[in-house]
């Protein structure tokens, strides 16, 4: 089921948008007006489609967004029917619009023996009562193999869809038929009855009491003129107070199966018996005062053993109730020690698989550390090998640039000794060309002296000549 708040109503259908904002079109609802939410069936919206809404609309469904979103998720927790159980134990959930159980309240102590340690917030109502009947199964309320299960329901929000009520009490009759019917001496011994009544009446079952199942059995078994008390009806199950007026079955038989006629029935059938308790007290003097009217006309002798074997009947009949409280009472002393002895049990089992848990989280989470440590590992072995890389290309980079300024450096040695050579090549030059030109200047000085002797020696010579 979908959920949704009202924007637009046309002639054969609604426009409602969804929580998530989404706009549908779904059939029309009777009674619903704009602004109401309401639950639809996701088949009965066009899937699939988007539809085009008006601009005015557009804009009421945004002030509604304001309004109405709020509501719709705080809301949705709130209980809008009660579904009370009776099979003694008698029990009471209380469901919200989710069909998920929000309130679970035991009426007797057998009904808090079986509700013990249950799980049962926010869980759907098929399960928790699948739940409880499965304790109900494993302890001794039914291992006679005959009894009752009464299933009533109560709806406390009026603006539910019609259908709410009738689809929630389906899946709740159906999880117990189907459990039920996995136990051979259950399967045909245990009957399961469905019923509706109106708030009121859980009102009143409230100050009696008793539960709005227990209420209703006793209203109906009154106005088929059975006798059964409403005393009765909290010592004891349903099933064995309707079992000295032909059981149960007996009483709801040729009962309506319409919702709405059965809650209206018992409507006015708790009106009558408001209005008859009003006259009770004066109606119990008259009659008193007419029954000694008729034992004053009536044999003495003849009255008085009449009266004799009434007193001896109620006796007995009182002493076999005592004997069945006795009996019950033993049953029930023993019925919750077992139920104990087994919720010890299940608690311990419980205890040791939270145990379990907890190793298994211990053992998770040392995986985890091993995991992440050697993640942590890998990222810093990672970050250290790309600064190593870094420092080889920093290092690569600082050598490239010395051997650059080395080779720079060899050029201008080998250009200053290239001019250097060059300046020394020229004073060697210079140097030769002054040797050349002393040794010329020697050799002309040289042959000048040359010169000189031969002359002298030619002078010598002539001299002799002449002489």
């Amino acid at each position: 089921m979908n959920r949704g708040v009202v924007m637009q109503i046309e002639k054969n259908h609604l426009i409602v948008m969804t929580p998530d904002g989404e706009f549908k079109k779904v059939p029309k609802q009777p009674g619903s007006e704009i602004g109401d939410e309401i639950q639809f069936r996701s088949s009965s919206a066009r899937r699939n489609r988007r539809f085009a809404v008006p601009w005015m609309v557009a804009a009421a469904a945004a002030i509604l967004m304001i309004i109405m979103l709020p509501r719709m998720f705080t809301s949705g927790t709130e209980v809008v029917a009660y579904l009370a159980m009776d099979i003694n134990p008698s029990v009471e959930l209380g469901v919200d619009r989710q069909e998920r159980v929000r309130e679970l309240k035991a009426w007797n102590d057998d009904g808090e023996s079986i509700i013990v340690g249950l799980t049962y917030s926010g869980l759907p109502a098929q399960q928790v009562v699948k739940s409880i009947m499965e304790r109900v199964q494993t302890g001794p309320y039914l291992e006679s193999g005959d009894g009752d299960v009464v299933i009533t329901s109560v709806v406390v929000n009026q603006k539910l869809d019609s259908t709410f009520e009738a689809v929630l009490t389906e899946k709740v009759s159906q999880a117990v038929t189907e459990l039920l019917q996995q136990t051979e001496s259950t399967a045909t011994g245990v009957q399961v009855t469905v019923l509706s009544a109106p708030q009121e009446l859980r009102e009143e079952a409230q100050q009696q009491g008793v539960t709005s199942g227990k209420m209703a059995v006793y209203l109906l078994a009154k106005s088929k003129g059975q006798d059964i008390s409403l005393e009765e009806l909290r010592q004891n199950s349903i099933h064995n107070a309707a079992r000295s007026n032909g059981g149960l079955q007996k009483i709801v038989e040729n009962e309506t199966t319409d919702q709405a006629q059965e809650k209206a029935k018992l409507g006015e059938l708790l009106k009558a018996e408001k209005e008859k308790g009003k006259e009770q007290k004066p109606a119990k003097l008259n009659n008193g005062q007419q029954k000694q009217d008729n034992i004053k006309d009536s044999d003495k002798e003849r009255s008085r053993d009449t009266d004799k074997e009434k007193d001896r009947a109620e006796d007995q009949k009182d002493k076999d109730k005592d004997k069945d409280k006795d009996k019950d009472k033993d049953k029930n002393k023993d019925n919750r020690e077992k139920v104990r002895e087994r919720e010890r049990e299940q608690e311990r089992i419980r205890n040791q698989d939270k145990d379990k848990d907890k190793d298994k989280d211990k053992d998770k989470d040392e995986v985890r550390d091993r995991d992440e440590e050697r993640e942590n590992r890998a990222r810093d072995n990672e970050r250290n090998r790309v600064k190593e890389k870094e420092k080889e290309k920093e290092d690569k980079e600082d050598k490239e640039k010395d051997r650059i300024k080395d080779r720079d450096k060899d050029k201008n040695k080998v250009s200053n000794e290239d001019e250097a050579g060059d300046r020394g090549a020229e004073k060697d030059k210079d140097k030769n060309k002054d040797n050349e030109d002393r040794n010329k200047d020697r050799k002309r000085n040289g042959d000048n002296k040359d010169n000189s002797e031969r002359e002298k020696r030619n002078d010598r010579v002539d001299q002799n000549r002449d002489d």
